[in-house]
């Protein structure tokens, strides 16, 4: 299982940001491609992050390709200066775990794959509460 994060940005201090916060996540995204999954539904979740959409708006975006493609939006209220990169991290995690969540994967892949993420959250974010 893939996960895959781009991001579309209006801001350059949104896109700065986020350049800088990612590779915090490379060994979630690692992780991740060695998850074996029992009903692999598809073989990766393609996530975009906007700061053009509201900090809650979830848009799936159809797709025959294998791929699960969802668009979330990222608060442009949030700000973006190296101080709250800590807060950046955090709500990341919690855009990535809502991607997840909105998977249609089986209950058990599903739970593997919030546990995976929770597990990482836990040990490699300074903030551990999460939900």
């Amino acid at each position: 299982m893939r996960l895959s994060l781009s991001v579309a940005a209006r801001s350059r201090a949104f896109a700065k940001a986020m350049r800088r916060i990612r590779p915090k996540f490379a060994s979630l995204f690692t992780e991740f491609e060695g998850m074996q999954l029992a009903n692999p539904i598809h073989e990766a979740i393609l996530l975009g992050i906007s700061d053009e959409l509201d900090g809650d708006e979830i848009q799936i975006t159809p797709n025959s390709e294998g791929f699960f493609q969802v668009i979330c939006g990222f608060d442009s209220k949030t700000p973006f200066d190296p101080e709250n990169y800590q807060i950046l991290e955090l709500t990341l995690f919690r855009i990535i775990r809502s991607a997840v969540e909105t998977c249609p994967f089986t209950e058990p892949d599903k739970r593997m794959m919030l546990g995976l993420i929770n597990t990482w959250a836990a040990r490699e974010l300074a903030e551990t509460r999460f939900s």
